[in-house]
């Protein structure tokens, strides 16, 4: 199902409406109709716009999935007609998870607040980003991130009063590799420098003297090469991004929760180019982005508009 064009069918309906919709259509099968604030009966159309006061019509054997306004979904699968105002009370309200469900939700948001800041953004979005489990000072990279690049970005929260921060790389057997002393909450190193071998765990930790709260287990991550990587998306069962929405949003949360995080960078980079007027998923994209705190790259995407 292509959702390349959602965007412009959902805001040609808004600007159509004085109201907020309630509900937009993700999937309808067979004769399902809507009767719009006493007019005739229309044919419902897939992606088309529910609003609060009209009154959905199914025959025998159709079928209609909505979308709230919180991004779940409600199946109507019994004949007979249905008060917008009635439809959650009377049919199961399905729990929607993950990055769909931020998608739909960013997608009525994009309707309510299309002149959204991205300050405004970034403040209602980076509540519960990721943390470690204790003090969660560690940001990137977060546990099992597994990457193949040549630049490892080491991040983490200010715990420090006076900003001294002491960077240290173990191997598996905790045998200390490398300790850098760092004036920042913020350090690029290279694997090759640091002569950390493909296809080995290695764990990273962060320390002050003055610090207020800090993490004493390290974090993991492991350096693959190219190969190995392809090799671990062929075996999630794909080999390249999707430029169906809803299945290419699901395989980047796949790529996320295996820990190939720049994976699902370059998957949902490559999914907003093909879908560049969807200002829902640009927004996803940005969130996405927020949540493992990489601020910049957020604003860059976010600038876009």
């Amino acid at each position: 199902m292509k959702f390349s064009c959602m965007f412009f069918l959902i805001a040609l309906g808004f600007g159509a409406q004085a109201q907020f919709p309630e509900y937009y259509v993700y999937l309808v099968r067979n004769s399902v109709s809507v009767e719009k604030f006493g007019e005739k009966k229309i044919p419902v159309k897939q992606n088309q716009l529910i609003y609060k006061g009209e009154i959905v019509s199914l025959k025998e054997n159709s079928e209609l999935t909505l979308v709230d306004k919180e991004g779940n979904f409600i199946v109507l699968n019994k004949k007979g007609e249905y008060k917008t105002t009635d439809i959650s009370e009377m049919f199961k309200v399905i729990p929607n998870d993950g990055l769909t469900k931020k998608y739909f939700k960013l997608l009525f948001d994009e309707l309510l607040k299309p002149d959204e800041s991205f300050s405004a953004f970034k403040e209602k979005n980076t509540m519960g980003v990721y943390r470690a489990e204790g003090c969660g000072n560690r940001i990137f990279p977060m546990n099992n991130l597994k990457f193949s690049t040549d630049s490892i970005l080491f991040k983490w929260y200010s715990t420090s009063p006076m900003s001294n921060y002491f960077l240290t790389i173990y191997d598996e057997m905790g045998n200390e590799l490398v300790q850098v002393n760092v004036k920042d909450t913020i350090k690029y190193i290279s694997s090759s420098l640091l002569l950390l071998v493909q296809g080995n765990k290695y764990f990273w930790n962060i320390a002050s003297l003055d610090g207020s709260c800090e993490d004493e287990v390290p974090i993991s991550f492991t350096i693959l090469n190219k190969d190995d990587v392809q090799v671990l998306i062929r075996r999630l069962g794909f080999r390249t991004v999707s430029y169906d929405l809803n299945e290419g949003l699901q395989q980047i949360e796949m790529l996320e929760k295996n820990g190939l995080v720049y994976e699902a960078f370059d998957w949902f980079d490559s999914l907003l180019k093909f879908n560049a007027s969807n200002r829902a998923l640009r927004k996803t994209y940005v969130a996405f982005l927020l949540k493992y705190c990489l601020d910049n790259e957020a604003f860059s995407v976010w600038d876009k508009f």
